[in-house]
């Protein structure tokens, strides 16, 4: 399954949503533990957490966004939903396992999926931010 580490050159300088995605990959990592373990119940558990944790923070980064108009934005919001998608498939995988590769090559497809909206999605508007001065 995927390792999930905080780094560095992950932040976006902007303090709460480095904070939310450090909360974000925490809980990951305990996600990852509980399906390595086969606690269903706790999977299930820290999945609703990271969904909940996932729109409050998609909804706050977004607001940011549009308070500095951030011409990405929209596509910014596709993100956003496509891993919603992901960890809700992934929940209901949990919930009712079908096999124990389905649950985490779904969990590594999630994981991977966050770590690109970091990568890719939020280093973007990490580029505009910076360019417009709104961070350093």
């Amino acid at each position: 399954m995927a390792d999930l580490l905080w780094h560095d050159f992950l932040s976006i300088g902007v303090d709460f949503i480095d904070n939310d995605h450090k909360k974000l990959l925490n809980i990951m990592v305990d996600t990852k533990s509980a399906i390595e373990a086969g606690d269903n119940n706790k999977c299930v558990k820290l999945l609703s957490s990271l969904l909940q944790e996932a729109r409050d923070h998609f909804s706050r980064e977004e607001k940011y966004l549009l308070e500095v108009n951030y011409p990405g934005l929209e596509e910014h919001k596709i993100y956003h939903q496509e891993l919603l998608i992901k960890a809700d498939t992934t929940k209901r995988i949990c919930e009712g396992i079908e096999t124990d590769h389905d649950l985490k090559e779904c969990f590594d497809g999630m994981a991977n999926f966050l770590i690109d909206d970091i990568l890719r999605g939020d280093i973007m508007f990490k580029s505009y931010l910076e360019y417009e001065g709104h961070i350093k």
